[in-house]
């Protein structure tokens, strides 16, 4: 299993940084047309000038933005200072120094492969020693030979030499003159200049960044954390618009979602049954992987409009980060609290409700039924969520259009279970993790019980019912539903009480004698059941003054379709398929131009 999760890393893993693809990009073609901005600065002043200053990462850092180091460090300006340094020296004349500053300065394009020495040049300027680039230049070590690694001095333990990093025990040579100050300094400033470029992999996927701690991101952190699971955090986080190429992502604003996996709760939760040593140790890099590979299945051309897409992942020393598009809306909890429904007989605002949830039954059965293949090679063609509820839903809108009224996106895939044909029906419930108990289908308690993909239905039909009371009575409704299905239970006698949010419940019915067909003597049995006060909340919105014929529809099939008790195996619940189709006649119906939305409550429903 290690093997394979190596593997499937490597396939799409980014050592250099992103270097490559950013000369691919071809953003260096134009940079000698831009002005730096910094007309009236010496070189090494502008460089300290251009520092972009980071927060919130282990220590102070900062970086120079790529277009910005590659607009100071010009022909021009690499010649002027050179000249005032050689010139001095009296060891090359003017032609000499025009040729180097033109190769210092060199802009690659793709499939050339002449070195450039830009960044190193930076480096030299920043510490003081710009001349030392004629020694770089005559021994080869250019711009993809960063960073240089450091070797203790013989005989010391602080002082260090600079060597080759394909050769780190090897001092380079010809720095061996250098005093072990410059070394120190010259270490630390090239991490400044060559922080990772985030760009799109194949297909517009994302990419594997392996990046080390002393690595600047080119992001700022927020103090404090948006938003924590049991498994993870996510934050918001601003990358430099010059550092990745999801502007297209995140259209005219630069905040992005940050994910990193808590290892503590995500090594209990993945690692409890595991006993091969070797496998714990990559306990971390196997939940970061599961979930990049359930992603990976729904970002760049094959991501869904309703399945939140990977942009990129990197690890950076021991933290594994996921980085998604920011939604500016919040969870489907935090927009229902946070937004007042539109009047609930307007056409377009029940042509987007269903539309929505639409959408969502189709990205759901796109995680039901994927084909695809493992590392291996093997078919692994059924998903299954397992955690469906309002937090983990996002809420997207597009900038400045006022008409817009969202579009929902199921996320969080932290544990999304891809398995194969022969496995694709059932996975015993005590192996199911981090399942929020609110939403939580009524097999995951029965004993014995096994979760197939219909959980997830159960889940979405409880989201559904939500959804429906918010769009009819706001966020308040949606509270008061949450009260009504609420069961106190108490413990200890009556001196504590414990209060259950559910959707289904259960009684105690005699259990029945299997040779006489007869209750046996002092023994019951529990019969699950939807929760009567969801029964008669669903009642009450079939009856509410703003119920329409798609409302009634639509709580139809969550009613007789979906909130089933699957406890005998003539009784199943609808497949996402089944649901999708449903929604799509709905969905189909509203958008009919001579379609009217009127009220139309009814006292006793249907059950389809």
């Amino acid at each position: 299993m290690v093997r394979l999760i190596q593997v499937y890393l490597n396939d799409w893993t980014v050592s250099d940084r992103g270097e490559r693809r950013y000369v691919e990009s071809g953003i260096l073609r134009s940079v000698s047309t831009l002005s730096t901005g910094l007309p009236t600065l010496g070189l090494r002043d502008a460089l300290i000038e251009s520092r972009h200053d980071v927060t919130g990462q282990e220590a102070a850092k900062y970086f120079i933005p790529r277009l910005v180091l590659e607009r100071i460090i010009s022909e021009q300006a690499a010649f002027d200072t050179l000249t005032k340094r050689l010139q001095t020296l009296q060891t090359h004349r003017k032609p000499d120094i025009e040729d180097l500053a033109r190769t210092i300065c060199h802009t690659p394009v793709a499939g050339d492969k002449r070195p450039t020495f830009r960044k190193i040049f930076a480096i030299l300027v920043r510490i003081g020693k710009p001349e030392e680039i004629v020694s770089f230049v005559e021994h080869n070590i250019d711009d993809q030979d960063l960073p240089l690694a450091t070797v203790p001095r013989p005989g010391t333990t602080k002082l260090i030499y600079l060597s080759y990093k394909d050769a780190p025990l090897q001092p380079l040579q010809f720095l061996q003159s250098w005093e072990s100050a410059d070394c120190e300094n010259f270490d630390k400033e090239q991490w400044t200049v060559f922080a990772p470029y985030f760009a799109k992999g194949p297909g517009g996927g994302p990419l594997f960044y392996d990046l080390t701690e002393r690595d600047v991101l080119p992001w700022s952190w927020p103090v404090g954390v948006d938003a924590s699971g049991g498994y993870s955090r996510v934050s918001r986080i601003t990358i430099h618009e010059n550092h990745h190429e999801f502007q297209e992502s995140t259209p005219g604003k630069e905040s992005f979602a940050v994910k990193w996996l808590d290892p503590v709760n995500m090594r209990a939760a993945y690692l409890s049954d595991c006993s091969d040593e070797q496998f714990k140790k990559e306990g971390l890099r196997k939940a970061f992987t599961l979930e990049v590979e359930a992603l990976r299945r729904f970002s760049g051309d094959k991501a869904h409009p309703h399945l939140v897409s990977l942009l990129t992942a990197c690890k950076y020393g021991p933290h594994y980060y996921l980085i998604f598009p920011w939604a500016h809306e919040g969870n489907l909890k935090e927009f229902w609290k946070n937004t007042k429904p539109q009047h609930p007989l307007e056409k377009k605002n029940i042509a987007w409700l269903i539309s929505q949830c639409h959408g969502v039954a189709d990205g759901l059965r796109r995680i039901h039924q994927y084909p695809e293949r493992d590392p291996s090679g093997r078919a692994k063609d059924y998903g299954r969520h397992t955690d469906i509820k309002p937090q983990n839903f996002l809420v997207y809108k597009k900038k400045d259009d006022p008409s817009d009224l969202g579009t929902i996106k199921l996320s969080d895939f932290g544990l999304c279970d891809f398995h194969r044909a022969e496995t694709r029906s059932r996975l015993a419930a005590a192996r199911l993790r981090g399942v929020t108990a609110t939403y939580r289908a009524p097999e995951y308690d029965m004993d014995g019980d096994n979760i197939s993909r219909s959980f997830d239905i159960w889940m979405l039909a409880c989201v559904y019912l939500e959804f429906i009371t918010w769009y009819l009575g706001g966020y308040n409704y949606v509270e008061e539903f949450g009260q009504a299905r609420s069961t106190a239970v108490s413990a200890d006698g009556a001196s504590r009480h414990f209060t259950f949010d559910e959707f289904f419940d259960w009684v105690a019915i005699p259990s029945v004698s299997v040779q006489h067909d007869e209750p046996a003597t002092g023994t019951e049995r529990k019969k699950y059941r939807v929760k009567p006060a969801v029964t008669e909340w669903i009642e009450k919105l079939y009856t509410h003054t703003n119920c329409s014929e798609p409302i009634r529809r639509f709580l139809e099939l969550i009613r007789g379709s979906m909130l089933i008790v699957e406890d005998n195996k003539e009784i199943k619940r609808a497949t996402s398929s089944k649901v999708c189709r449903m929604l799509a006649n709905i969905d189909e119906m509203v958008k009919q131009p001579d379609f009217g939305v009127v009220a139309d409550p009814r006292e006793t429903p249907s059950v389809r």
